[in-house]
This record gives C-alpha cells, sequence and structure tokens, in this order.
C-alpha cells in the first residue's frame, strides 16, 4: 500500500493531469451519499466522490444517462463539468 511522499506525488500528479483532460473509467460504487456516490476507480488506484446534485440540491446528470437528449434540461451550475455524450469502452 502506498503511503507518505509517493502517495502525494500520485495525487498531486492525477490533479494535474485532470485539469485539463477527461477520462471515462469504469469504477466500482463503495458507498452511497445523500448527494451522490464514493467510487473506486481501478486504473487511476483512487477513491473518490461523484456528485450528483450541488450544494442546492439541482439534479447534475447529463440528460443521454436518464435517455433523454443531450439538449434536454438547463446547463450545468458553476462547479460542475460539461461532459460530452460518450459511451464506456470495455
Amino acid at each position: 500500500k502506498k503511503t507518505g511522499p509517493s502517495m502525494s506525488c500520485q495525487r498531486l500528479f492525477l490533479s494535474l493531469y485532470f485539469r485539463g483532460n477527461t477520462d471515462v473509467a469504469p469504477a466500482v460504487v463503495i458507498g452511497l451519499r445523500a448527494n451522490g456516490l464514493l467510487v473506486y476507480v481501478p486504473k487511476y488506484d483512487m477513491k473518490g466522490p461523484v456528485f450528483l446534485s450541488d450544494k442546492d440540491g439541482n439534479v447534475q446528470i447529463h440528460p443521454s444517462v436518464m435517455g433523454l437528449p443531450s439538449k434536454a434540461g438547463l446547463p450545468p451550475t458553476s462547479g460542475f463539468a460539461i461532459v460530452e455524450d460518450r459511451k464506456s469502452t470495455r
């Protein structure tokens, strides 16, 4: 198990990488929250929250997940990414 400086270095690298990149990767749900999920992403050996609603309780799910056209609904609020319609590749 990674600890100390090596884990901090990995977190820093991933933070910088994801600032300018998006990726769709399989994840395992390891917990539920009132406003989202806690997931583990094996590809990046990391876990973290996936928020499905903002602090005001507005749902932030891409319409295509619900079977709706991509243009349905309102745009995401501040702090939520605009992710293009992507299909998982397994």
